[in-house]
């Protein structure tokens, strides 16, 4: 089996899959026999693969057989902090596996309970045979030069500020009310793994002490309407965050479906929401419909939760459908306890996947909307009339989607001079956008 080497700009940064590539001195007496010269051939080795957000093990099988008392131990090379080796010969890894290279090179050496070796080595190689054929869309910011606008890009030819769009993007949403920074950055102090870039957004809510207020979105023109798509991307929220108090929404993603023949300049238009004034074509040409919104909420006395909501009209409801609700990333914290701090406030990044699926006809009641927190799945809707019964029937798919949004968390302090450097933000990274589960 010959190594595989990949031009995914994921793999290249290292964060997708991690293939390992392990040495080790075989101790089962009943498969390998002292200089017997039983090394195994390519075709024999046994192929792994580490997904980052899901956690897994693997027992060297040579080792775990016949012999009881064979014991394992590192000789070279350094396991990272997400994987560990037990003494019995068994390799885990969790799910905040974070691949900081492409391979990772150890040497494992077996004993028996005599302490001798046996001599014959062989090499066990981690590979990956996943097909990146599933994946429509994907940004590390890596290649992006450093970047933020002030100005907006609302739907093709908008303004101006639509020629400065970062490369591979279309659309850009900004309301900017902070007088000492940007609302939104691509820049090297965003990027996850240490190297490359990301995006930055400022969450807090700023003018005229209102909130949902100064925000920055990237928006993204997919190249046709699918019926279901998965999305993955990585976040990562400052530990030392300034928070108003309550319950303090920060919306980090959305997607949906735009109606492109209608984007004629009206007032109102915009390929970020449902709620605009633009309606052609004998009334069925509002802009946007079936989007759903991905808040993440904090509170000083509650658990963290991940709020999802529906908006296909512009009285935010999809025909008669209309809820908004939240998932626990932690189901067994007290309701009466912040957990904040174990989970989005720990400094870490986490990822976070939406699957979302069309209903099978207009006002049918079977569409499809569910999200997972580092590969665990909090929960999700299965009767969903995103393409609705009605004036708004136009939606043939999902056909965009954001990154950011605006946030519902008042900065305490003065809405023009700010008095603290630590206020709140978040960086987005390793966008994916796939027909089937993102690798």
């Amino acid at each position: 089996m010959e190594t595989k080497i990949y031009n995914n700009p994921l793999l290249q940064k290292a964060r997708a899959i991690v293939i390992l590539v392990i040495l080790f001195f075989g101790c089962n007496t009943d498969e390998i026999s002292e200089n017997n010269n039983m090394k195994p051939s390519w075709s024999e080795m046994p192929q792994v693969e580490i997904r980052e957000g899901e956690a897994g093990s693997y027992t060297f099988p040579e080792l775990s057989k016949g012999n009881a008392e064979c014991a394992c131990n590192l000789v070279s090379g350094d396991l990272p902090e997400w994987a560990s080796l037990s003494n019995d010969c068994v390799l885990s890894w969790t799910s905040k596996a974070k691949p900081e290279a492409n391979a990772i090179f150890l040497i494992i050496e077996a004993k028996n309970g005599a302490g001798t070796e046996n001599s014959e080595a062989f090499e066990l190689k981690f590979t990956t045979t996943t097909s990146n054929s599933s994946i429509v869309f994907q940004e590390t910011f890596d290649d992006q030069p450093d970047w933020f606008q002030r100005d907006r890009c609302l739907y093709d030819n908008f303004s101006a500020a639509c020629n400065t769009i970062p490369s591979g993007w279309n659309y850009f949403y900004v309301d900017d009310k902070n007088p000492t920074h940007a609302a939104g950055y691509i820049e090297a102090a965003a990027a996850r793994g240490g190297s490359g870039k990301g995006y930055h957004l400022w969450d807090e809510s700023r003018g005229a002490n209102s909130r949902w207020k100064s925000e920055a979105q990237l928006g993204k023109r997919l190249p046709q309407a699918y019926q279901a798509l998965w999305f993955s991307f990585w976040i990562r929220f400052n530990p030392g965050a300034q928070w108003e108090g309550g319950d303090e929404d920060s919306k980090v993603f959305r997607a949906g479906a735009f109606n492109p023949s209608v984007m004629d300049g009206t007032t109102g238009t915009s390929v970020f929401n449902v709620k605009n004034s633009n309606e052609k074509n004998n009334g069925l040409g509002r802009t946007t419909g079936g989007i759903f919104i991905m808040n993440v909420v904090h509170h000083d006395a509650k658990p963290t939760r991940i709020r999802l909501s529906t908006r296909c009209n512009a009285t935010y409801r999809c025909g008669t459908y209309d809820e908004v609700w939240d998932h626990l990333i932690n189901p067994d914290a007290p309701s009466n306890i912040s957990d904040w701090s174990t989970n989005f406030g720990d400094g870490n990044w986490h990822k976070l996947e939406v699957h979302m699926v069309m209903n099978s006809s207009p006002g049918v009641g079977d569409g499809v909307l569910e999200v997972y927190y580092d590969g665990t799945r909090l929960g999700g809707r299965t009767n969903i009339p995103w393409k609705m019964d009605s004036a708004e029937s136009w939606i043939e798919g999902i056909n965009y989607f954001a990154i950011a949004g605006n946030s519902e968390n008042e900065w305490a302090g003065n809405i023009d001079t700010p008095s603290s450097p630590e206020q709140s933000f978040y960086f987005i990274d390793d966008i994916q956008v796939c027909t089937t589960r993102c690798p």
